[in-house]
């Protein structure tokens, strides 16, 4: 009975009656919307918004609800809360697609081909001035060969592959390194 004189009160214009409302059902508002968000704040946000749209509903709009057509208004609040989390989920959802897209436009921008041959021209060059059995490992490993198979293929073991392959681009590195500077 006493709900129903709330809820007249507030369809005849009471808005501290919404305060009532809000006592009597926040805990279980914010627990629908903690299950949805999975985040205190956004949960708190969704509560707070449905109660301040249901404030900004006219008399008119009231009574037509929850008079006339006797809505349940617990009820409706906690759809509201619901549909406000789905949005706010849909809504991050969109924009880590977008920012994904937009990162992965800046992370496969074509470079200029001249850029290339100067950069494989310039490896090549290097290569040279390191010992032939470590450019050689170091050549095949690039093209993909495991150390395994440039062992067998070289005649040594694999720990030597690996060593040699360590020293190959650690002078490599070097000779970037004063060539840049």
């Amino acid at each position: 009975m006493e709900l129903k004189n709330d809820i007249l009160l507030f369809s005849e214009g009471d808005n501290a009656v919404l305060s009532i409302f809000y006592s009597r059902w926040k805990a279980e508002l914010y627990l629908v919307a903690y299950n949805y968000c999975r985040n205190s704040e956004d949960a708190e946000d969704a509560v707070s918004e449905c109660f301040a749209k249901l404030l900004q509903t006219s008399m008119q709009q009231r009574k037509v609800k929850f008079v006339e057509n006797n809505i349940d208004i617990k009820a409706l609040l906690l759809v509201m809360v619901r549909n406000r989390c789905l949005d706010e989920i849909k809504q991050k959802n969109n924009r880590q697609r977008i920012m994904g897209s937009i990162l992965h436009l800046f992370n496969t921008t074509t470079r200029n081909k001249s850029y290339d041959k100067i950069d494989n021209e310039s490896f090549k060059k290097l290569c040279t001035c390191i010992p032939e059995k470590e450019r050689v490992i170091l050549l095949l490993n690039i093209d993909g060969y495991s150390h395994q198979e440039i062992a067998l293929q070289i005649g040594i073991s694999e720990k030597t592959v690996s060593n040699n392959l360590t020293l190959a681009r650690k002078k490599i590195k070097e000779l970037w390194d004063d060539f840049m500077n």
